[in-house]
């Protein structure tokens, strides 16, 4: 039993298989310093099963994970994400798919509110019209003053109709699909615009920061075990002072060590 006047590091853990879903040690530390950059074990082995599930290429950046701030968790998790190309791959892969007639838009005046795409899929010998329309605004990019960002604000047809190619095309092929999102659905945020997205080494917010103390709460942590463990680790005296990044760390930490139980 750990004495609860001592703090304890997190140590980092590395995989040490020679394979991991297909790929060898050399590809695996590549796509680990690229393509999946700052993934825990854990979320590396996902990706790396979703890559080898769907055959997109990650060398070729067919396939890629972002990591995102999460309020709900109060730290980063990981998402899988392709090109609206790599989702037609996959498709077309299967033999039962087919492009659709042109994608129909949707306005109020001049302002444009969704868009509807359509694709083909055979089922048998025929083939079926699947559908799906994205909302603008369910789907827009926005910066931190509340603008789109970049290429939504100079191109909004183009991204949106790639939300609803998206839907359509998951919807038709869910299988093959599952777990891998459009970059435009979630933002590809690894691209364009990064210094509008909230990053590692930003503070918490207000509401981020109630919600990171209730989570250490329920773990079972004492606020002054916390508090020295923020000094030791991070030399600051304030949870206030704290990045999202070693925020999540110590989440991450409490979660594995249970301190307090």
């Amino acid at each position: 039993m750990t004495d609860t006047n001592e703090v304890a590091v997190p140590t980092q853990k590395t995989i040490t298989s020679k394979t991991v879903a297909g790929f060898n040690r050399p590809q695996i530390d590549l796509i680990k310093r690229t393509v999946a950059k700052g993934a825990s074990d854990d979320e590396l082995k996902l990706f790396l099963h979703i890559a080898n599930k769907t055959g997109l290429d990650p060398f070729a950046r067919q396939i890629y994970s972002v990591k995102r701030w999460d309020s709900n968790t109060g730290g980063y998790i990981m998402t899988t994400q392709t090109g609206i190309d790599g989702y037609r791959l996959i498709a077309e892969r299967t033999g039962n798919y087919a492009p659709g007639k042109n994608t129909v838009y949707e306005y109020d005046g001049d302002k444009l509110l969704c868009a509807t795409a359509f694709i083909q899929k055979k089922v048998g010998d025929v083939w079926f019209e699947v559908a799906a329309t994205a909302r603008y605004d369910e789907y827009v990019q926005l910066k931190k003053d509340g603008t789109p960002m970049h290429m939504w604000a100079t191109k909004p047809h183009i991204m949106l109709a790639k939300c609803a190619e998206g839907l359509a095309l998951r919807r038709a092929f869910p299988a093959e699909l599952s777990g891998v999102y459009v970059e435009n659905e979630l933002g590809d945020y690894s691209k364009e615009d990064s210094n509008d997205l909230p990053e590692l080494n930003n503070n918490l917010t207000d509401h981020e920061l109630r919600y990171w103390h209730t989570q250490l709460t329920n773990i079972g942590i004492h606020k002054d075990l916390i508090k020295d463990y923020i000094k030791e680790k991070y030399a600051k005296s304030s949870s206030k002072d704290l990045t999202k990044q070693e925020a999540s760390e110590i989440l991450s930490w409490a979660r594995s060590n249970q301190v307090g139980q």
